[in-house]
């Protein structure tokens, strides 16, 4: 397997691949245009990575750019999405795609923040952030509607 740079070529697999993580979460509706120009704008102004094993084949990917919090002039580059299919997950994808975001950081000179907002996986994904020398520095609470 290898991870590359994604290139406007990749762009319809890459909404190919959002979309399968779209249905796997209870999500709201996607605005797939929206997703669409943020897949674009990361790709060139940001990092995205694509995993892909030696046939090809997309087994994940992370995206992101660089930003800021509201309440400081200093940069990090943040993640937009990271996500490797569930057949992948006992390969080492998940782990290279978010070194060689780091390593991207690294190189621009800023930390890297990343989250995980979906509830169904927060343990264990805490635990793969940590194995990777990331601290916890917050928890996202959302308000249930029903209906």
């Amino acid at each position: 397997m290898q991870v590359r740079p994604a290139n406007l070529i990749d762009i319809s697999a890459l909404l190919v691949l959002l979309h399968q993580m779209h249905e796997q979460h209870d999500l709201p509706s996607a605005n797939w245009h929206k997703v669409s120009s943020v897949i674009l704008d990361n790709i060139r102004s940001g990092v995205v990575l694509i995993a892909q094993t030696d046939e090809g084949e997309m087994m994940g990917s992370i995206g992101g750019k660089p930003s800021q919090d509201w309440f400081t002039e200093n940069w990090h580059l943040g993640d937009h999405w990271f996500f490797v299919r569930p057949e992948h997950r006992k390969s080492p994808a998940a782990f290279k795609l978010l070194k060689a975001f780091r390593k991207a950081g690294q190189e621009m000179n800023i930390p890297v923040k990343v989250a995980h907002v979906l509830a169904d996986s927060v343990d264990r994904m805490d635990k793969f952030y940590g194995k990777l020398g990331f601290q916890r520095s917050g928890t996202l609470f959302t308000e249930i509607h029903d209906g």
